[in-house]
């Protein structure tokens, strides 16, 4: 039969786990929200996990007398806090297509390494019309798959086709590497040019389908220079 002290243990226990996986959940609702909207629930959940550690504390000491698991709720809370910090952080560090567009025209030199080119035939296609039009170059990279491939080859076509210009005149170029070789698991742009103050470089952030809406994450000077290096190394390999 179970004693007070085991009943009391698990009920520490149950509220031991039930704050922090109440505000994870809360803070899983939030990545489907976006604006001021998103900043309010962040601001509710920091809130709810602060109230529930203290609550948790005031019970758990007065009531059951375990200070111990108190004391480990409020730390988990403590951590939740910092996660959902970070994570506000990261998300106003990602830049969507259309700001990328504007990144992208402002370049002279534009390097893609893509595992499917599905924005680049779609999303930014007119971007892409409009660099050529104004001789400017594009480099990419892919992977050995027919239908990459043949994507490739139907973007080139229609680029022609919009642009107005021959095939000979259209600055596109593309290596196409062996998985084996070099696994491309997510997009990367890769921009320099007069307009642009230094070399950057970005990688692609979607969650979902090849049709989702994607966002994008700056990467800092030295890694988006060891990304232009490895870029360079592939596409001019013999």
């Amino acid at each position: 039969m179970a004693t007070l002290k085991n009943v009391k243990v698990t009920a520490a226990n149950i509220l031991a786990f039930s704050v922090p996986l109440l505000t994870i959940v809360i803070a899983k609702i939030t990545g489907m929200i976006s604006g001021k909207d998103q900043l309010l629930i962040y601001t509710f959940t920091v809130g709810t996990a602060i109230a529930m550690s203290f609550l948790a504390f005031f019970i758990l000491k007065e009531l059951f007398d375990v200070p111990d698991t108190a004391k480990n709720i409020s730390e988990m809370a403590n951590n939740l806090l910092e996660s959902i910090n970070e994570t506000n952080k990261r998300e106003k560090l990602l830049v969507p297509n259309n700001q990328l567009k504007r990144i992208e025209s402002s370049a002279d030199i534009i390097r893609i390494i893509s595992p499917d080119l599905y924005d680049d035939e779609h999303e930014f296609l007119d971007t892409i019309v409009l660099n050529i039009k104004n001789d400017k170059k594009y480099e990419y990279i892919i992977p050995d798959k027919p239908e990459v491939v043949n994507r490739m080859i139907r973007l080139i076509k229609k680029v022609e086709h919009k642009s107005g210009k021959k095939s000979e005149e259209i600055n596109i170029n593309y290596r196409v590497i062996p998985p084996n070789q070099a696994p491309i698991v997510t997009a990367y742009g890769i921009y320099d040019g007069k307009e642009i103050k230094s070399l950057t470089a970005y990688v692609e952030v979607r969650i979902g389908d090849v049709k989702t809406e994607t966002s994008h994450i700056q990467l800092n000077k030295d890694e988006a220079h060891s990304l232009n290096h490895w870029f360079e190394s592939l596409f001019h390999q013999q």
